[in-house]
């Protein structure tokens, strides 16, 4: 990176000290290359270097952490090869490892290992799994809320009637999500209790937080109707205007003005009011009374026929009025059109339930804290608490000491911290009112992520109290900022247009900053010209009205042709569902279109190869498909690819659990967990586990009407019936649901889970089907997620299927497995989120007549960091609700909030794309479309293309944009689903000939097709043998034990009815848990049976060993190893004792294998020594066998394991450098150790 040209700007940025740094980086700005280079400058620095150690450096993704790990190795490397002798290069590096280069939950972490003892942790604590500390706190939940159905106090009553009021459809589902997120959102503040108190205070309405929001909402909303108004005087007044209409447009002009004039004056009054913290006073409730008089009273002249004028004039000015009366009378809504007593004494009624809540939350986090200490666990969010907590600790003491240990403190992706964290890094950070240590890298315009609580006004407010680099005012300022807009990523043509949409939609008031103030991108990479073609195009995809009232409504009504509800996995049936699912499907036509053109082989789109320094045609893996969301959409998007033969691959974040396979598998651990469940049972027994059809359950149901239909099963499978076959097949089934359920409460549950899959085959099954690589990727991820929910505190079939139902019912989904890498020649299909920080050469981005999704201003109970709780006011008696003044307060904000962060979602995908970006969306009635986006304000869009068209309406003509628009009779039609850009060309006549199939009969032809069919590859044989393997398979191909454990890859298991080796099994776990105890237990103890006893307990509380451990019996064996010569000599070597030493070995595949081909091949040998006795003279390698032999059989017993234990030895001597003196195996059984002739047998087998 030093021989890097960096521009000015970066230049400061990498060198500038002494002060807080805020380097806003725009997309393409090389942040991370200045963040690393700024690093390694001062680490190799001459006049004032620093250590590595000295340096936090916060990322917020583990992924990012390792990248920039890599990045400061890879310079360091570089850097070594220039100057191979500087010892300081090599001591940066050999820190790296260790270097604080990690996400911020790392670092607290970090913290709380050291001083956990200040929050009362267990020393040993663990951080629990995302989805087990879910669990835990969706039970905790029910807990509560049992406690407090049954409670009659006055707690009680507040709760009953909070369910009653917010419980929503299912009962109190929907104020049991309201209360998670509430604690979820309280979290990330960095004082939970203080919010809540805040909160309840607040829900009053006394303090009048809420007016001046309403007030200012309510002021441009009247200054936008007078705008519109104005605009249609103006048409009005053009030649051939309507003239008739001024009059009733001048006494609108008129009404808008006085309402705004008393608007600002209550604006003025209640801003002062909350400054003074006065409360209600007589001056506003009088000027209140005044604004609700004027707004109520407001009437609207008819307009005049205007006969003789311009029909287009006419419709405009009309239309121009009709939208100012829509937007002036939606201000009635507002909560001061009532008296100010009336509403704050609403917000009171509502105030006790708020309160109630609020104590709700906090017992809520009492009662899951106390669960998570009783596990011995923390989840994710305590990390940061309890590490705020920590620093806060004695005046702050501690955060000074852990200040002391960093010199410079770098954030990376700034943008993205919240109120919690950015408490954590001040108080770890050297700032004073003229100086600092830290540095802060991002860019507002892409923080993306507020459904993660990040909060991007952190960012806008030092962006805005920083003062530019270099400008007057430095010295007073408690930290400089510094711009980075110049793009090195995208062609200067896509960043015209990218500049052109944003500086007319991107302004203070809405997103926080103004896009035109230094935040236009400027180019840096330097690209071939494009030959003509152009870099943005804009594909608008036209549906028909539905009705004329939608062809005619107005901006505020308009949808953009898009619903939330539709495709996939959304509820069917209307109409609005289909007519979603049609339009989502052309604009991926369209999309399949243009990438068949761009990949054309006749005529490709040529793109720039960095590596090669030059052009190349364009390839599939060069494009990416991106959209808002790919819930229930990008399973159609990837359809139509490949309806049209394009390879894609869409990374599902849902749908795996629709997944036929899977729900087929959970459909039987239900049945597994309680049989008398009809449905699950009905779909087991119609699976290809069972192989029903319809007439075989109904003929069951018909034989036996009464009970359960597991009644009906069983009763069937035991009576003589017409249909001997499917009682034999029932009873089979019966025999091995049974035996399934036995394991289940035996076994954990991924073993069970995934053994049931081998016996009966279904793995096998879905693997021949359509998709099957995915379809056992999806049963894999299934048996993984029961694996990681064993290692949870508490376990159980029950309670995982709980747990997965939990995650159905708050859509918290898994995705589908991942079954394609990240390198292969398809087309990608992500969600924008996921596409951030990536980038290609093409980017298509889909969807964009989407609306936008306000699900979060649909619920009944609201909350803000600054506004604390709203919510409905609910007449349980007249059963009607309305929102309080605070509801509608924090609502507005919300939206706001909403609005610009789709902005941003917006910016974020149009800047991954390099070199050509492609906008697609549909939109209902174009020319009505067309006529609202010519007047549209950015404030009030619905969809991204209420945004991107009218700023493309401006620049038609200047040849910005490329635009076609689709379906209309004017337009192009849309492309069949079987669109393919290339022809086969001409043929000649020979070509055609050798296409046709011979004629019947042909023996020429014969012979060569049987030749073809009966080939065989002539090694063949080798295709079967693995690669890698264990030592103990190795060992028994050396002893020609096939059939035990087979050396060939295994063939298809058996299914039903496969017998179940519990023996085997039980030995296999006695020898693991032994094993376990001779590796982990101390050797500088006394090595007595209770010692031994006592370290077996220590080792099952530490989770090493499952409860009891180690048997009585087994316990004394491992103590008498102890009193052996064996033993002695481990206890005395000490700590040059090697346990569980695990290797790879390189073997000639020949000295066991005799096969065509062989000799020159070889098998990677996989194993695990068990003791490794590191003396002075040589190693010694001991094996423990838990054999139940005769003492005097240990002899003819270890001549048995002699190939294992001898690739053991060989092992350790080829990879440590070190003779072997002694090879031995100590059989626990009989006590007996036995040397091994390691060498004689490693010399006659060729191992070598």
């Amino acid at each position: 990176m030093a021989d890097a040209v960096w521009t000015k700007e970066q230049e400061l940025a990498i060198t500038f000290s002494g002060k807080n740094v805020l380097v806003s980086a725009a997309a393409g700005a090389g942040k991370t290359s200045v963040l690393v280079e700024r690093i390694i400058r001062r680490v190799l620095s001459l006049e004032d270097p620093l250590d590595l150690g000295r340096l936090l450096v916060v990322t917020f993704t583990e992924k990012a952490a390792a990248e920039m790990k890599e990045r400061i190795r890879s310079a360091l490397e570089e850097a070594l090869r220039k100057a191979p002798e500087n010892p300081r290069v090599r001591y940066q590096l050999a820190l790296l490892d260790r270097a604080q280069i990690s996400t911020i939950h790392s670092f607290c972490l970090r913290v709380l290992r050291r001083y956990y003892f200040k929050v009362n942790l267990d020393p040993s604590f663990r951080v629990l799994d995302e989805n087990e500390a879910e669990l835990m706190r969706m039970e905790t939940l029910d807990g509560l809320f049992e406690d407090l159905y049954d409670d009659p106090s006055q707690r009680g009553e507040v709760f009953r009637s909070l369910v009653a009021s917010f419980g929503g459809k299912a009962f109190d589902e929907g104020f049991k999500s309201t209360v998670l997120r509430l604690h979820s959102f309280a979290l990330t503040l960095p004082s939970m209790g203080g919010f809540l108190q805040m909160a309840r205070e607040r829900a009053t309405g006394r303090d009048l937080t809420w007016l001046p929001p309403l007030a200012r909402r309510a002021l441009k909303d009247v200054r936008r109707a007078k705008a519109l108004v104005q605009e249609a005087i103006e048409i009005c007044g053009r030649p051939g205007g309507p003239g008739a209409y001024l009059k009733a447009l001048r006494d609108d002009l008129t009404l808008f003005s006085e309402a705004g004039v008393w608007l600002e004056g209550l604006l003025k009054e209640a801003e002062e009011a909350v400054a003074k913290g006065s409360g209600l006073t007589d001056a506003l409730r009088e000027i209140a009374a005044g604004t609700s008089s004027c707004l109520l009273s407001a009437s609207f002249t008819r307009l005049s026929a205007a006969r003789d004028c311009d029909p287009g004039l006419r419709e405009e000015a009309a239309s121009l009025r009709n939208l100012a009366k829509d937007v002036f009378s939606g201000v009635k809504e507002y909560a001061f059109t009532r008296p100010l007593d009336e509403v704050v004494a609403e917000m009171a009624v509502v105030a006790p339930l708020i309160s109630g809540l609020c104590d709700i939350v906090e017992e809520l986090d009492r009662r899951y804290t106390a669960a998570k200490r009783e596990r011995g666990g923390v989840d994710f969010s305590d990390l940061e608490r309890y590490c705020l907590q920590v620093l806060e600790m004695d005046g702050g003491k501690i955060a000074g000491d852990v200040r002391k240990e960093f010199d410079w403190l770098l954030i990376d992706e700034y943008q993205d911290t919240n109120p919690l964290q950015e408490r954590i890094l001040t108080l770890v950070s050297r700032v004073s009112p003229t100086s600092g240590n830290v540095f802060m890298v991002g860019d507002v315009k892409q923080s993306i992520y507020r459904f993660r609580l990040a909060e991007p006004a952190l960012f806008l407010e030092k962006l805005r109290s920083y003062v530019p680099c270099g400008s007057p005012g430095e010295e007073k300022s408690p930290g400089v900022r510094i711009d980075l807009t110049r793009n090195f990523r995208s062609r200067s043509q896509v960043l015209e247009a990218v500049n052109a949409i944003f500086s007319d939609i991107m302004k203070e008031d809405l997103a926080g900053i103004d896009y035109r103030d230094g935040h236009e991108l400027l180019p840096g990479a330097t690209y071939p010209p494009s030959g003509g073609e152009h870099s943005v195009e804009l594909h608008l995809v036209e549906r028909l009205a539905q009705s004329a009232q939608e062809e005619n409504s107005d901006e505020d009504t308009y949808d953009g042709g898009q619903g939330e509800a539709g495709l996939p996995g959304s509820p069917a049936g209307s109409s609005g569902d289909m007519e979603e699912y049609e339009a989502l499907e052309k604009e991926a036509l369209v999309a399949a279109r243009r990438i068949k053109e761009m990949v054309d082989p006749r005529n490709p789109l040529m793109v720039w190869d960095p590596k090669t320094k030059t052009s190349r045609p364009c390839s599939y893996r060069d494009i990416a498909i991106l959209m808002r969301s790919t819930k229930d959409r990008a399973n159609a998007v990837a359809e139509i690819m490949s309806r049209c033969d394009i390879p894609c691959y869409a990374e599902s974040a849902t749908g795996y659990f629709q997944a036929r396979e899977v729900e087929v598998a959970l459909s039987l651990l239900s049945v597994i967990d309680n049989p008398l469940q009809d449905i699950p049972l009905a779909a087991v027994l119609r699976s290809p586990i069972v192989g029903l059809e319809p007439q075989d359950l109904a003929l069951i149901r018909a034989t036996v009407k009464e009970g359960t239909f597991y009644d009906a099963v069983c009763s069937f499978a035991k009576t003589d019936s017409s249909d001997p076959h499917l009682r034999d097949v029932l009873g089979k089934f019966l025999e091995n649901l049974e035996r399934w359920r036995t394991l289940a409460r035996r076994r954990p549950l991924a073993e069970t889970l995934w053994k049931i899959l081998r016996e009966t085959g279904y793995h096998d099954y879905v693997g021949g089907l359509p998709g099957g690589g995915q379809r056992q990727a999806n049963l894999r991820a299934l048996c993984d997620r029961a694996r990681q929910f064993d290692s949870f505190g508490r376990h159980g079939l029950g309670r995982f299927l709980r747990f997965v139902e939990r995650l159905r019912e708050s859509e918290g989904d898994l995705g589908t497995a991942r079954a394609l890498g990240e390198h292969e020649d398809v087309v990608r299909l992500m969600s924008i989120h996921k596409a951030k920080g990536l980038e290609f050469p093409v980017v298509i981005v889909l969807d964009l007549g989407k609306r936008f999704n306000k699900d979060d201003l649909r619920s009944d109970v609201l909350f803000h960091r600054e506004f604390g709780i709203g919510s409905y006011l609910v007449d349980l008696e007249k059963r009607v609700k309305y929102p309080t003044a605070l509801y509608q307060a924090i609502a507005e904000r919300i939206d706001r909030e909403n609005t610009a962060e789709e902005m941003r979602v917006l910016y974020v995908a149009l800047t991954r794309a390099k070199e050509k970006l492609v906008m697609i969306g549909s939109v209902r009635g174009l020319e009505g479309a067309i006529s609202r986006w010519r007047r549209s304000d950015p404030e009030r869009a619905g969809t991204y293309l209420d945004w991107v068209c009218p700023v493309v309406l401006r620049d038609a003509g200047k040849g910005l944009f490329s635009v076609k628009v689709w379906g209309t009779p004017d337009g192009e039609p849309v492309p069949p689903p079987s669109y393919e850009v290339s022809q086969s060309p001409d043929l000649s006549l020979s070509e055609i000939k050798r296409l046709l199939p011979p004629p019947p009969g042909d023996p020429e032809v014969s012979r060569e097709v049987r030749r073809r069919l009966e080939w065989r590859y002539p090694y063949g044989f080798l295709t079967t043998v693995r690669a890698k393997m264990p030592v103990g398979e190795i060992k028994r191909r050396l002893e020609r034990e096939e059939e035990e454990f087979p050396w060939f890859l295994p063939r298809p298991t058996r299914r039903m009815g496969m017998d179940d080796s519990r023996q085997h099994s039980s030995a296999v776990e006695r020898g693991i848990a032994v094993h376990t105890l001779l590796a982990r237990m101390r050797l500088d103890m006394a090595h007595s049976p209770e010692a031994v006893a006592a370290e077996n307990a220590r080792l099952v509380e530490a989770g090493f060993l499952r409860p009891p451990g180690v048997s009585p019996e087994d316990l004394a064996l491992v103590a008498g190893f102890f009193s052996s010569p064996a033993g002695q000599a481990a206890v005395e070597c000490r700590g040059r004792v090697l346990r569980e030493v695990p290797f790879t070995l390189k073997l000639p595949a020949g000295a066991f294998l005799d096969a065509p081909g062989v000799r020159d091949e070889f098998v990677v040998a996989q194993g695990v020594i068990d003791m490794l006795l590191y003396e002075p003279d040589g190693l010694v390698v001991l094996d423990f066998k838990t054999d139940d032999i005769p003492r005097d059989r240990a002899g003819e017993r270890a001549l048995f394991y002699t190939p294992q234990v001898a690739i053991y030895a060989l092992a350790a001597e080829s990879i440590l450098e070190k003779p072997v003196k002694k090879a031995s195996i100590f059989f626990l059984g009989p006590q007996v150790e036995e040397e091994v002739d390691w060498r004689g047998y490693v010399g006659s087998r060729g191992l070598t």
